[in-house]
């Protein structure tokens, strides 16, 4: 997988954030503001980038249209916190690359979700 430059690292981090918070993926605009750029031209350089890194998808023609892949998590970079409310307390859990933040956000993805029940005593 091809390494990000800080500023698409942060960008990337700036689109996951907002969605988490908002629900919805931010548009360009949104982007330019919320990283403190002048020009929204800006903000469509880094997405365009993080698109071609297989970071993001961006679907044609929609106003928020901005999709994080599977790809956008580095699992090295996810809080143990985090970990530990998505996961519950698992000994000896292997960090695997579809480990999500949020519930909101893989909604946002639109993948699919699968439950796993396990039986037996604690």
């Amino acid at each position: 997988m091809e390494q990000l430059t800080d500023t698409q690292q942060r960008t990337l981090d700036f689109i996951r954030g907002y969605i988490r918070e908002n629900g919805l993926s931010p548009t360009i605009a949104e982007i330019a503001e919320g990283m403190g750029w002048r020009s929204p031209n800006s903000a469509q350089i880094h997405v365009n980038a993080l698109q071609q890194k297989g970071r993001l998808k961006v679907k044609r023609g929609a106003n928020r249209g901005i999709v994080l892949t599977t790809t956008s998590f580095d699992c090295n970079n996810l809080a143990l916190e985090t970990a530990v409310r998505i996961m519950g307390i698992i000994e000896k859990a292997k960090c695997e690359k579809e480990l999500w933040p949020d519930l909101r956000l893989q909604a946002a993805i639109h993948t699919e979700v699968i439950n796993l029940m396990i039986k037996g005593v604690v």
